[in-house]
């Protein structure tokens, strides 16, 4: 990548000349692996392959890094000493993979999505926790699938898992997303995989993600979002950046509201100029329609302003706006706590069950006047005072039992929409939180809590579900003892410790009682592996998820020229920058100067 001072190749040359020769290229070999940032190093790699064509180019990247350097000499910025160092990165990152085994047990999570060359990726992570309750969540790696059915993607699972030196048999979980190809009860991912393995429980993502192909135009538009700014000054009022719809979560909307709510008043009062993020909102459905340009152009952008201005100048549009920012922004608080690697089953029921009653409680007569009254009072000089739309009978094939409802006055009508709205949302949360598996999980729950609180004797309902959840894993007659007398155990620390704690109300609370007193997980040694068990289980995909982003740095032109060894090479040291960052850079050098008895040579070797 970077050269010394010399342009020339090697060669022969007498003792003082080699001496000094030999000092340059090992210090231009010293800053090429260890003064030059790893981060940065990895990150150059994604866009390297752009510039490979063009020296000009390549020299002045070469410049930017290395300001004080006047030539470059080929030799030191061979794409092979980049592949390597990337490759002996990874190699080194992939040291994870001994540790996942003497977890004992792990669960697996997958997510796919097509990458920028239209390639289908599928990312497999692996969910585990050792003896102190710590969670790991580790990305082994995007994979290319040649299929989409669910025989070829539990094929490349099973390989991933051979090829890393793990067992199916261990694995106690799996989550995927809602698509019927991965959570089909019949011939999806999940079934096969439990064919394999019984005791892998399917969890479906509890953040499933929309459709990651939708375009985020306004961040691609520099130029309409600087005419956006400049009229904003030149009449004096208040500008914030519209926000975008997030790609991956429904509920993920709330800033995107507030921001255009912001905006309404610039956005109304400056379309014969600019048009800019609209959003349509459709039958409560919401999608993001992000258009910014000249409304003089002639042709499909003109006409289509013209119609998205004419629909911001209704109040229907403005009111369903906030009415889609008061519930977003309640649905937004649930999905960042369910996101975390560190949520269990118990913090998203009492999160979801939470989110519920606050809808319940808002729909009513006596929430709707001042939300509707509000809504009258900012809509003042935005948009059309609010009519009532004449009344449409239905075609008589589309007609029930049933005539169509004729409202008397449009707050009726709007009441009708307000309610309507959170009752859909309600009995969406509570049909999306009751998935097959949870009725067992719940009741194993139940019993880690219960029993840290109560002592329990044999007659116990929750015995026969904590059989059904880990038959063969925990022995139950001795599980049955140490649930009589854990409880005293746990209060004896807390009172030791003065932990102030009254009553156990989480399971994380039982992993700290644990951790300040070692001596309880070889005395409960079967709680201490149920608890261990449940916490294995994942709520959702969302660090699958999130390693898609990386993904979007690759342009089209880069990835199709890259093959998917050096894709992963390059992905995964991004992922795992800590781990990077603890690397000794003279172990990575030493493997490539002694790998070749040229470069022995040319460098001499590193001690």
């Amino acid at each position: 990548m970077h050269c010394c001072n010399s342009s020339k190749p090697y060669h022969p040359v007498i003792d003082d000349e080699l001496a000094l020769t030999t000092i340059d290229e090992r210090s231009c070999q010293k800053w090429c692996f260890m003064d030059h940032s790893w981060l940065k190093f990895c990150k150059a790699s994604f866009c390297i392959k752009q510039i490979q064509s063009n020296s000009k180019c390549r020299d002045a990247f070469e410049h930017e890094i290395h300001p004080n350097k006047t030539k470059f000499n080929p030799t030191y910025r061979s794409f092979i000493t980049d592949g390597f160092v990337i490759g002996r990165m990874q190699k080194q990152d992939l040291n994870i993979m001994n540790q996942i085994p003497k977890r004992k047990w792990f669960s697996l999570i997958c997510d796919e999505t097509c990458d920028e060359s239209t390639l289908e990726q599928l990312c497999v992570g692996i969910r585990s926790l050792n003896d102190n309750y710590e969670i790991f969540e580790d990305v082994l790696g995007p994979y290319e699938l040649s299929r989409q059915n669910a025989e070829t993607i539990v094929e490349v699972i099973f390989d991933i898992l051979t090829r890393c030196g793990l067992n199916i048999s261990a694995s106690r979980g799996q989550s995927y997303d809602g698509a019927s190809s991965m959570s089909g009860i019949y011939g999806g991912v999940s079934a096969l995989v439990l064919k394999q393995q019984s005791k892998a429980f399917f969890v479906q993502c509890n953040a499933d993600c929309l459709d990651l192909a939708t375009i985020d135009f306004v961040r691609r538009s520099p130029k309409r979002l600087a005419i956006l700014k400049e009229i904003s000054n030149q009449l004096s009022m208040p500008y914030s950046n519209l926000t975008s719809l997030c790609p991956t979560r429904r509920t993920m909307r709330a800033e995107p509201y507030n921001s255009l709510l912001i905006n309404y008043e610039l956005a109304i009062q400056n379309l014969n100029y600019v048009y800019l993020f609209i959003l349509l909102l459709i039958f409560l459905a919401w999608f993001q329609e992000a258009l910014y340009t000249l409304i003089e152009e002639k042709g499909g952008p003109g006409i289509r302003a013209n119609g998205l201005h004419e629909q911001m100048s209704k109040f229907y549009f403005f009111f369903r706006l906030k009415l889609g920012y008061l519930l977003f922004s309640a649905t937004e608080k649930l999905s960042r706590i369910i996101q975390s690697s560190r949520c269990c089953l118990q913090d998203v029921f009492s999160s979801a069950e939470s989110l519920i009653r606050y809808f319940e409680r808002i729909r009513d007569d006596i929430n709707f006047k001042p939300f509707y009254t509000k809504v009258l009072k900012e809509n003042e000089s935005l948009t059309d005072k609010p009519i009532l739309e004449r009344h449409r009978r239905p075609p008589k094939r589309y007609q029930s039992g049933s005539d169509s409802v004729e409202f008397s006055s449009y707050e009726q009508f709007y009441r009708q929409q307000y309610m309507e709205s959170l009752e859909i949302a309600v009995n969406m949360l509570q049909n999306r939180f009751t998935q097959k598996n949870f009725k067992l999980l719940c009741n194993v729950e139940k019993f880690i809590l219960y029993a840290a609180n109560n002592s329990l004797d044999d007659s116990n309902d929750y015995f026969q579900s904590i059989m059904d959840f880990c038959y063969s894993d925990i022995d139950v007659e001795k599980l049955k003892v140490e649930a009589l007398i854990i409880v005293d155990f746990f209060q004896s620390v807390i009172k030791t410790n003065q932990m102030n704690i009254k009553q156990i109300t989480k399971i994380s609370t039982i992993c700290e009682i644990f951790n300040s007193c070692e001596v309880g997980k070889e005395m409960f040694k079967e709680y201490h592996k149920l608890t261990k068990l449940y916490s294995t289980i994942p709520d959702t995909t969302a660090t699958s998820e999130r390693r898609f982003g990386t993904l979007n740095r690759l342009k089209t032109t880069i990835r199709s020229t890259m093959t998917q060894s050096h894709l992963n090479h390059c992905l995964l040291p991004h992922i795992y920058k800590e781990k990077i960052d603890k690397i000794d850079p003279r172990q990575i050098a030493f493997k490539f100067i002694s790998s070749n008895e040229k470069r022995q040579h040319f460098f001499g070797l590193i001690l």
